[in-house]
């Protein structure tokens, strides 16, 4: 995972280099100019929303292992013991 993500940044800063290289020797108030940016901030956010989906899910997927870990334990420790001294 952290190989996909280091790849994805490296593509996201590759994307902001070809923006800035299109655009340098563009007015800003340029429809080309304009465009441009558009693009790249469209495939950021194309690039970004894997990204976010993935820390998420790991976030949910730890946290429901941590409550039923919980459960179990508390479970566990309701249930009457059979120790006959």
């Amino acid at each position: 995972m952290k190989i996909k993500m280091g790849l994805i940044m490296i593509l996201m800063v590759a994307i902001l280099a070809g923006g800035f290289y299109l655009t340098q020797d563009e007015t800003w108030s340029s429809l080309t100019f304009i465009g441009t940016w558009i693009g790249v901030i469209i495939a950021m956010h194309i690039l970004i929303t894997p990204i976010v989906i993935s820390i998420v899910r790991a976030r949910d997927r730890k946290r429901a292992e941590l409550e039923a870990q919980q459960n179990q334990r508390q479970h566990h420790d309701a249930s009457p013991s059979r120790d006959n001294d």
